[in-house]
C-alpha cells in the first residue's frame, strides 16, 4: 500500500508520524534516504554449505564474491560495499577498473540471488520504506480508529460544548476525580477486556471453525465471551489473522 497516496499526507509529515509511532513501539518503520543505494543482499541460510555455479566466464569472481558474503553472513551489503570489499581483498594494487568491476559484481549478485544463494532487500525503485506491526498492535489501532470515527460523527457544537466541560473539570480536581471514578465503574470501554484477550478468543473460534461466517462468529463472541464486535471489525481482524 502507498500510504502517501492513500492518506494524502505529504511525505515528510507522514515520515514524522511513522517515526513517532515507532518510538511508541506501535509500528516498525524502516526506510532509506533519497540518494542511498536501494539494492542490498545477504546470505540465504539454506545454501551456506553449497558451492555456487559460476556466472558466465567469471568463476573466480563468483566464488570470491560469495566468500565475501560467507565472511559477513549476518550483514546486508550493497553493491558498492561488495565492490569495495572485493578491491580490498583481491585487488590491492588497483589493477581492476572499478566501474567495470561494479557492473560485474551487480551481475554476479543477481546470478547468486536467482540461484537462491543470496536474498535481496525489500526496497526497489517503487518502494523505499516499509511499515510492519503485530496482530495485537493492529487490533489496538483498529480500536483507536473506531473511537476516532465515533467522535468525528458527532455534531461540532456538541464537541465544542464537551471541550468546555472538560476544560472546567480540569480546574476542579475533586469533581474530576469523582467523575472519573464513576466512569471507571460504569463505562463498558473502561472495564472491557484487554484487546489481546478478546483477540485470542476470536482466534480460538477461527481455529476451531475456519469456515464460520461473520454473523455466526459475531454471535459466538457475544454468547461465549460477552464481547460485542461489529461485523466490519470482525472482517478486518479476520484478514489480519489470516495474513499472520
Amino acid at each position: 500500500m502507498d500510504l502517501e497516496n492513500e492518506t494524502g499526507i505529504p511525505h515528510s509529515e507522514l515520515k514524522d508520524h511513522l517515526l513517532e509511532l515507532t518510538r511508541k513501539n506501535i509500528v516498525g518503520y524502516d526506510y532509506i534516504e533519497h540518494g542511498e543505494s536501494i539494492s542490498y543482499y545477504s546470505c540465504n541460510p539454506d545454501h551456506l554449505a553449497d558451492a555456487p555455479q559460476s556466472f558466465s566466464t567469471y568463476p573466480a569472481q563468483t566464488q570470491r564474491i560469495y566468500e565475501i558474503f560467507l565472511q559477513n553472513r549476518n550483514r546486508q551489503m550493497t553493491i558498492e560495499e561488495v565492490t569495495n570489499q572485493y578491491i580490498h581483498l583481491y585487488d590491492s594494487e588497483k589493477k581492476l577498473d572499478a566501474k567495470s568491476l561494479q557492473k560485474n559484481v551487480n551481475r554476479i549478485l543477481s546470478h547468486l540471488q536467482n540461484l537462491g544463494y543470496l536474498l535481496q532487500g525489500d526496497y526497489g525503485q517503487m518502494s523505499r520504506s516499509s511499515v510492519t506491526t503485530t496482530p495485537d498492535k493492529q487490533e489496538m489501532l483498529l480500536d483507536l480508529v473506531s473511537l476516532l470515527d465515533r467522535f468525528q460523527d458527532q455534531d461540532s457544537e456538541i464537541l465544542r460544548h464537551a471541550e468546555e466541560i472538560l476544560h472546567n473539570l480540569r480546574k476542579d480536581e475533586v469533581t474530576s476525580s469523582s467523575l472519573m471514578e464513576k466512569a471507571r465503574k460504569h463505562s463498558p470501554y473502561a472495564n472491557r477486556r484487554d484487546p489481546r484477550i478478546s483477540g485470542s478468543f476470536m482466534r480460538t473460534i477461527l481455529e476451531e471453525d475456519p469456515e464460520i461466517s461473520t454473523r455466526e462468529l459475531q454471535e459466538r463472541m457475544v454468547k461465549e465471551h460477552g464481547i460485542e464486535f461489529s461485523r466490519g471489525r470482525i472482517r478486518a481482524l479476520r484478514n489480519i489473522y489470516k495474513d499472520n
